[in-house]
Formats: structure tokens, sequence, C-alpha cells
């Protein structure tokens, strides 16, 4: 999982677990909590799922989207396919387009349009009739060959990659580039996150060092805070995009929810550069900040555990600013000196 992907899957398969009955519709065209399966002598007009996979064995005439969830195409899909926090494998066709948010897409049928992941991979051994494009992902083709730069950098336009050779197993040219690949990536991530906290220092100090000092004093009521707010957050969005006007609200909310998850991040990046056993680091709040992105870099590393431990930092920094309703009220001071050597606590 890449860290671009970071609080949408796994908060949303916690928020679906408030919502234990789910609600079936006539011909099974959408769920709420449940899996959906059109089966091969059914046709729909849409499929939409929340919180549980989409698998289209017939035909589905418009759209399918699914939010919590991974669809699989084997049948036929008239319209476009878009997940959010969920993988999409095309084995049949869709005439338009294919779009995973948090989601790896992999095709070995046909696609009719453009084929876009935010945050995650694509793998294509099929047709693609528009652009190719991941951001925040690799490109590759069958068998994890990585494609050419070119390719996985860009988009490719009216590509048939079946025709293509495929590498029977990747070399250590393919290994390298792969890894400085990566590597890059998960340097464009950190210095999101460095941009951030140098934006809220420069245009909201006083606020920023309340969060700070939540977030120290009572770690484990930041991190419950937060993640009660993220609930609250990804369960309306949900209850918001059963309807078709509901929708729009329930997007732009998920991304004020994804973007606040990313400002959380960013407060405790210098608290992670303060609880490094350093004396260079004392009172320097900026090298400390240099340092907790530091940390915050190399943990993006480490499969699973890592976006674990930064999801529970981001869920730490949101709570405190709730607590503290955004650094507008501090909480109320604790006696003795605090802890990590630095100021802010």
């Amino acid at each position: 999982m890449h860290p671009t992907r970071l609080p949408c899957a796994l908060i949303a398969g916690l928020a679906l677990a408030l919502f234990p009955c789910a609600t079936r519709a006539s011909a099974q065209s959408w769920g709420f909590g449940e899996d959906v399966t059109i089966a091969a002598d059914q046709s729909v007009e849409q499929v939409r799922t929340f919180g549980g996979d989409a698998l289209i064995l017939g035909e589905v005439r418009g759209d399918v989207l699914t939010m919590g969830g991974e669809a699989r195409i084997v049948g036929h899909v008239g319209g476009d396919v878009f997940t959010f926090g969920g993988s999409v494998f095309v084995e049949g066709g869709i005439d338009g387009d294919l779009l995973t948010f948090g989601g790896d897409a992999e095709i070995t049928g046909q696609v009719g349009g453009d084929v876009s992941s935010k945050g995650g991979d694509i793998r294509i051994a099929g047709e693609v009739g528009g652009e190719v494009q991941s951001m925040g992902g690799s490109v590759a083709m069958e068998g994890d060959a990585e494609a050419p730069a070119a390719m996985s950098g860009g988009t490719m336009r009216g590509a048939d990659l079946s025709s293509l050779p495929l590498a029977s197993a990747p070399g250590a040219g393919a290994w390298l580039g792969s890894l400085v690949l990566g590597a890059f990536r998960r340097l464009g991530f950190a210095l999101l996150v460095l941009l951030l906290a140098l934006g809220m220092r420069a245009l909201a100090p006083e606020r920023l060092a309340i969060v700070q000092r939540a977030i120290v004093r009572e770690p484990l009521s930041a991190i419950s805070h937060g993640l009660a707010g993220m609930l609250l957050a990804w369960a309306s969005i949900l209850g918001l995009a059963i309807t078709l006007i509901g929708l729009p609200i329930a997007a732009l909310l998920a991304l004020l929810a994804l973007l606040f998850g990313w400002l959380g991040l960013a407060s405790s990046a210098t608290i992670l550069g303060a609880l490094l056993p350093l004396e260079a680091l004392d009172e320097r709040p900026m090298i400390r900040l240099l340092a907790g992105v530091g940390v915050i870099w190399l943990v993006s590393w480490i499969p699973w555990l890592g976006d674990l431990l930064l999801l529970l930092v981001a869920t730490a920094g949101c709570g405190a600013a709730m607590r503290t309703r955004l650094g507008r009220r501090a909480l109320p001071e604790a006696l003795g000196q605090g802890p990590y050597r630095s100021a802010i606590a």
C-alpha cells in the first residue's frame, strides 16, 4: 500500500463497521455494507456499493461506483468505473473510463476510455483505448515487468499492451529502477508534509503550537478524538453518497477529510523530530521539523506497518486539532516540564 492511499481504505473500512445491517435494492444494483453481484443473465442501469465489493458478470448499462470495496468486471460496463479505497480487476469490457482513488487497477480485458489511478499501481495485459495515467504509483506490464519510464511517468494513447513483449522476470536494472522510483515517490510525499507544516508555521504559528501541545500532553486522547471524528466524517460521506444529489457533497467532504488527515500528519512532524535523542535538535524547531519529516519518509518504506503508524500519527494530529478547536482553545496548563525536550510541550 502506498503512502498516498493513507487514511482512505482503512478509515472507510472502519466506518462501515458502524453499519452492520445491509439494504438491498431491486436487481441488487446497489448495496450498503454488503457485496453486490450482477449475474451473467442480469442487466442493470448502474451499480453502487458502499463498504462492499462489486462483481459484474452480466451487463451494467451505466456506471459502476464502489467506496471502500473492490470491483471485478467480468461482463460488460457501458459507462465508467470508479473505486474509492479499492482496486479494480477488469477481465471483461468497459466502454468508458476507469478511475481508482487509493487502489490498484489490473486490466486483462478491454477499457475503451482512459485508465487513471491516484495513489495506486496499474498493471495491464489487455487493450486500453485512451490514456493511462498513474499518480503516486507505477504502470507495469503483465508479469510485474516495469514499464518504460515514459510509460509509468506519463501517458500512453491508444495502446494495446497485449502485443508487447513481456519480460519473464524483472532484472537488476528493473529492480533498481523500481527502487529509485519508489524513493522519489516517497520523497515527494515527505516534501508535501514539509510544505504543509511550513505553511501552518507561517500562517498560524500560535494555533499550530496549541495543537502540538495537545498532541504531546494527551496523545491517547488525541488519537481517540481523531478516530471518532474520522469515523463520523466517513459515515456522513457514505450516507450522502447514496443519493445523486448528495454525491458531489460526499466527494467534497472526502477531499476535505483527506486534506485534514494530511494537515494532522504535518502538525505531528515537529514532535516526531523532537522524539529523537539528539542534542542538536534542542531548541531548534526548524531542524526538529526536518528531522520529523525524515522520520516520516523512513517509516513510509515499511510495508503495511508503516502505513498504520503514519495513520495513527495523522489521527493524533486531527484529534488534537478537534480538541483545541483548530488551535483556538488551549488545553489547561500541565504541571512540570513537558517531555521530548521541546518548547511546544
